[in-house]
C-alpha cells in the first residue's frame, strides 16, 4: 500500500513538471511558439501609405490559388510602387481589398520583356501615377511587342473595366 502511494506521488509530481516546462522553442520573453506565416501571395505594389501598401496580382488564373487584392499593413519604407513582391502572412481578413499583417517580405527584381525599354516597376508607376485611374485593382498587365507599349487594365469593384496604354519609352 505504501509503495502504491509512493507511486502515485512519483507520477504526480513528474506530470505536474512536465507541464510546467518551458518551451525551448518559444520566443525568449514570450509563452508564444514562433509562428511559420502559413500563406503567401506574390504581386505588384499598386497603392502605397504610411500604413499599409495594396499588392495585387493581375495575371491570375481562375485556377491560381488567388487571393485577391489585399492590403498589408508591417512592410518595409522602402517599398515602392512597382514593386513586385512575395509576402508571406497569417491572418487575412476578407474585406474586398483583403487585409493582413506581413510577417516577411521579398523584393523581386523587375522583369524587362525582350524588346522592351521600360520595366514592368517602371511601367506600372507610369500608370498608377496616370491621373485617370480610378482603381488600383489590376486585371491584366503585359508588355505588348507589336505596339512598343505596355497594356494595364484596371477593375473596379463592380467589374467595370478600363485600359490604360503606357508607351514603351
Amino acid at each position: 500500500m505504501k509503495s502504491k502511494c509512493v507511486f502515485i506521488l512519483l507520477t504526480l509530481t513528474s506530470c505536474l513538471l512536465i507541464a510546467c516546462g518551458t518551451n525551448k522553442s518559444a520566443t525568449p520573453g514570450t509563452n508564444e511558439k514562433p509562428s511559420t506565416p502559413a500563406m503567401q501571395t506574390e504581386g505588384f505594389v499598386v497603392e502605397k501609405s504610411t500604413k499599409a501598401v495594396l499588392v495585387v496580382n493581375p495575371n491570375l488564373k481562375d485556377n491560381d490559388k488567388n487571393y485577391g487584392p489585399i492590403y498589408f499593413s508591417n512592410t518595409p519604407d522602402t517599398l515602392e510602387i512597382g514593386d513586385k513582391v512575395i509576402i508571406s502572412f497569417d491572418i487575412l481578413m476578407e474585406s474586398y481589398p483583403g487585409q493582413a499583417e506581413a510577417k516577411e517580405v521579398k523584393v523581386l527584381e523587375s522583369h524587362k520583356p525582350a524588346g522592351a525599354d521600360l520595366t514592368e516597376a517602371e511601367a506600372l508607376e507610369k500608370a498608377m501615377g496616370s491621373t485617370n485611374v480610378n482603381s488600383r485593382i489590376l486585371s491584366k498587365f503585359e508588355y505588348n511587342h507589336d505596339t512598343d507599349s505596355w497594356i494595364i487594365e484596371t477593375k473596379d469593384i463592380m467589374g467595370d473595366a478600363k485600359e490604360i496604354k503606357i508607351e514603351d519609352k
